[in-house]
């Protein structure tokens, strides 16, 4: 079991020692989603307004935040995970995405970071400088790429493994591809996207956490290469498969603290149906996420549009 939230969730009692190998490099999945997060908002900064842009970001991540914070601080508080000050304000923090911790679960601060990114290309598109997405990526990764260099590297001290600078190489690299995609091949394009990729390994070997130097680089390699590869042989999707990939977002938000707690079971089960009970329990609950984010959503932006109303009816004339 991981430590911190985790280990205070489940009260340790389950080890898996036996996949601690390939599980200890779990944690590259979120380099490789931010590839692909860099991926899809440059295709999408090229087909909306900035009004599109922001309203489709703030519908894509509140509702779920909403429900999955919500879920999870009531199971920490029924398992007296943190004290009731403690979990108010990492609730609320949570529920702005306040960029600095801590948050109702230690997942959130990629949502922290996804939020910097999506700001970014907000304010490009909104000034009107979509032609300059590749300048965009190149500046960003660039600077990236020099702050992992200097902390790995160069002896530059710091602490904040949740730096926005530490993970724009990521971005950049999505945005790259997506470049190389729709506009063509350049030996230049090439160049650039192997220098963050080289940032990209960089970061992860000198991350400092377990399975960091073979494993997950090799993951992240072979990661980078099937996403390269469905860029280019896409294979048509379903309805299964969309749903399937809109339950991978909910399912982030409540593995740790939510599925860790469901470990208690250990005791009285065995630790592997403890495990599938839990598996089973979150999946089944993003799949429920998936079903009412959207009338979720209509809620909200008809309780923001009754405020307006009311706020123009009281002005005064």
């Amino acid at each position: 079991m991981p430590g911190g939230t985790a280990q205070a969730a489940s009260l340790g009692v389950a080890e898996f020692k036996e996949v601690s190998w390939f599980s200890s490099a779990g944690w590259v999945g979120v380099q490789i989603f931010f590839v692909i997060s860099g991926f899809v908002i440059a295709q999408s900064a090229e087909e909306k307004t900035a009004r599109q842009f922001g309203i489709g970001r703030i519908r894509r991540l509140f509702p779920s935040i909403l429900i999955c914070a919500s879920v999870t601080a009531l199971v920490a508080f029924a398992f007296d995970v943190w004290s009731a000050d403690s979990l108010a304000r990492r609730y609320f923090a949570t529920l702005v995405l306040w960029p600095v911790g801590p948050w109702i679960d230690g997942v959130y601060w990629t949502l922290t970071i996804e939020a910097m990114f999506y700001a970014a290309i907000f304010l490009l598109i909104a000034g009107g400088k979509v032609s300059c997405l590749e300048e965009f990526a190149v500046l960003l990764g660039s600077i990236s790429a020099v702050y992992v260099l200097a902390v790995s590297k160069l002896g530059f001290h710091s602490t904040d493994l949740h730096s926005f600078w530490r993970y724009g190489c990521y971005f950049a690299l999505g945005m790259m591809l997506w470049i190389i995609v729709s506009q063509g091949v350049r030996p230049r394009r090439l160049f650039i996207a192997a220098v963050f990729v080289g940032a990209g390994l960089l970061e992860i070997s000198g991350a400092g956490l377990p399975g960091a130097k073979a494993l997950g680089s090799a993951l992240w390699i072979v990661s980078l290469v099937v996403i390269c590869a469905t860029t280019y042989w896409r294979v048509p999707g379903n309805d299964w498969t969309r749903r399937v990939g809109l339950m991978t977002y909910p399912l982030y938000l409540v593995h740790q603290l939510v599925g860790s707690a469901i470990l208690r079971l250990t005791p009285w089960t065995g630790k592997y149906v403890a495990l599938a009970v839990a598996i089973a329990a979150t999946a089944s609950f993003a799949w429920f996420v998936v079903d009412v984010e959207k009338p979720l959503w209509r809620a909200m932006a008809a309780g923001v549009q009754r405020v307006r109303q009311l706020r123009s009816q009281n002005m005064p004339t």
